[in-house]
């Protein structure tokens, strides 16, 4: 058996068995008054560090946290309808429900709205290294991204959130017909991201930005503040794995100059988001 393998079986047990002490604790200990627990929507692009943000907070014991593999609320990776959600936080436990929305980035005020109480945090990771995680998981972009910026009905939910807005011309405008596997992840990941400001979320209190950098490099401060915005108390020891090792991984990948300008920008611009609310915060 290998060592790889081995430290795979010990992180599955080990999970299993706190869910199994939280759960426990949870039925001691029920939720009080007649209100819905707040509802924690982990929103961001795929490969920018949610799953890892939703691995930590799944360790309180205040939190029923709902990954994107998990069958009772998703399909294929999508959420399940609005009244599955509602019918599994009724019968939540913990004082916050805690759900994925990755495919549903382009609803995600829709979405708080209907779940009140509810916040938000949007991870953002730099696009680079973004871009190198997706391409190890999700190979063959060009012909997909393509085929969802000729006919965004077809593309399911990427395509989406490219109706009803100029995004979609903005995406052609970028997008070339020869662009290869890179440049084709980086212009997903600015389309992808550029939702959080259609929808105006800069300017919501509701939805906190969370930099993956800040998160890795800094977790006292990034996983407190980020546990804060959901009213929890963070344990540090909860990030005890958490490890900055993959912060710039993806430094040597090139995209076509234009897609290239257009991610820097956008990560230049989630950058000051998240400075001035931590400042606020401090």
């Amino acid at each position: 058996m290998s060592a790889g393998l081995v430290r795979r079986i010990g992180r599955r047990v080990r999970r299993g068995s706190r869910l199994a002490l939280k759960r426990a604790v949870q039925r001691a200990r029920p939720r009080r008054g007649g209100e819905p627990p707040l509802t924690l929507l982990v929103a961001g692009v795929q490969r920018s560090g949610t799953n890892m943000v939703m691995d930590v907070l799944e360790r309180s014991l205040e939190t029923d946290v709902y990954h994107e593999r998990d069958p009772r609320a998703f399909d294929n990776y999508e959420m399940r309808p609005l009244e599955v959600i509602r019918g599994l936080r009724a019968r939540t436990r913990a004082r916050v429900f805690v759900v994925k929305a990755l495919c549903e980035l382009d609803h995600l005020t829709f979405l708080m709205d209907r779940l009140a109480p509810a916040r938000a945090v949007w991870v953002v990771r730099d696009w680079r290294d973004s871009v190198r995680s997706q391409l190890r998981s999700f190979p063959r972009h060009p012909g997909w991204i393509r085929r969802t910026l000729a006919d965004p009905a077809a593309g399911g939910w990427i395509g989406r959130g490219l109706m009803g807005s100029g995004l979609l011309e903005r995406a052609r405008r970028l997008a070339r017909e020869d662009m290869d596997d890179v440049s084709a992840a980086a212009l997903f990941w600015w389309f992808r991201n550029q939702l959080f400001f259609e929808q105006g979320l800069e300017r919501d209190a509701r939805v906190l930005v969370v930099r993956y950098e800040d998160l890795v490099r800094r977790p006292l401060s990034g996983f407190g503040a980020l546990f804060a915005h959901a009213g929890l108390a963070f344990d540090p020891m909860w990030a005890d794995d958490v490890s900055p090792r993959s912060v710039g991984a993806g430094a040597g990948l090139e995209a076509d100059a234009p897609i290239a300008a257009a991610c820097e920008a956008l990560l230049g611009r989630f950058a000051r988001i998240a400075e001035a609310r931590l400042e606020d915060a401090a």
